[in-house]
């Protein structure tokens, strides 16, 4: 994931976070898959967004953490090269 797919991924979830849930037609063609979506948005509101935030955290400090073992790497074969 690169760092603007992350920062979009972001971005999004903190706008779900504070928009109203999407509306929903009653008496549509099919009442029942309404409910659901109802129920479902709810949920993907509820959990979704945060877990994106702690998804997003979580990325960025795995990167930084490879960053830092890359580096250690580079420094160990450095070593190992000199005479």
């Amino acid at each position: 994931m690169t760092d603007a797919e992350l920062q979009d991924a972001e971005r999004r979830a903190r706008a779900a976070l504070r928009a109203e849930p999407p509306t929903l037609t009653p008496g549509g063609a099919d009442r029942y898959t309404l409910d659901a979506q109802r129920e479902v948005i709810d949920f993907i509101r509820e959990v979704g967004p945060p877990v994106v935030l702690r998804l997003a955290e979580e990325i960025r400090r795995l990167k930084a953490e490879q960053e830092k073992l890359i580096g250690r790497l580079r420094s160990v074969e450095t070593w190992n090269i000199e005479p």
